[in-house]
């Protein structure tokens, strides 16, 4: 942009002054450096919705899961499946999504609601 400017306003008749040059090359610069750096960083965040999105979060059993019950994730009530005997209240974690249905596993030990771990 730079080359170019001076290229385009080396002529007799029309003058451009080179701190004005270089302020429009700086700022449009800085300008697409925000636009890719946030592009890039919007690229590398985890999902956050949809399938991919609830893999690895944390809930509670609204019913006893043998083998099918009711969870809470995010607000919401999910219908859920499970290996494992679930009581009611108790912590669990999705390891699958399978249609509208949740694959989870009981959580013993931490909180039920955590971050995700980036």
């Amino acid at each position: 942009m730079f080359l170019g400017s001076i290229m385009l306003f080396n002529s007799p008749d029309v003058h451009v002054s080179l701190s004005l040059i270089w302020a429009v090359v700086l700022v449009s610069s800085a300008f697409f450096f925000l636009i890719f750096r946030m592009a890039y960083l919007a690229h590398r965040r985890m999902p956050v919705t949809g399938r991919r999105g609830l893999m690895g979060e944390f809930g509670e059993a609204l019913t006893a899961i043998d083998p099918t019950g009711k969870v809470a994730i995010h607000g919401e009530i999910w219908k859920a499946v499970s290996a494992e005997k679930i009581r009611k209240g108790e912590k669990v974690g999705v390891i699958g999504v399978e249609g509208m249905t949740l694959r989870v596993a009981s959580i013993n030990d931490g909180p039920v609601r955590e971050e995700k771990k980036r």
